[in-house]
């Protein structure tokens, strides 16, 4: 699948483009609406199509502050945390 990348950030694959920038995913030119993090994680992707992305550092960029574990599954914090130490 051949993937172009314009300057302003806009990256096409099929009949998929997503503006990286304004965080918009279309398809055949109609909006597609997509969650913030699946769009980052697209977005991750899409921008080391060459390499491949360990999910560490995936993980630092979608949560720079790191997971807070609440019941089986991580959530990225919104602040950090107070009183606490890692």
């Amino acid at each position: 699948m051949a993937l172009s990348v314009s300057r302003t950030q806009m990256v096409r694959f099929g009949t998929y483009e997503a503006d990286l920038r304004g965080g918009e995913l279309r398809k055949a030119g109609s909006p597609r609406p997509l969650p913030q993090q699946p769009f980052q994680v697209l977005a991750i992707l899409l921008e080391h199509q060459v390499t491949l992305s360990r999910e560490k550092n995936c993980g630092k960029r979608l949560c720079p502050m790191g997971p807070l574990w609440t019941s089986s599954r991580p959530e990225c914090r919104s602040e950090a945390p107070t009183g606490s130490a890692r």
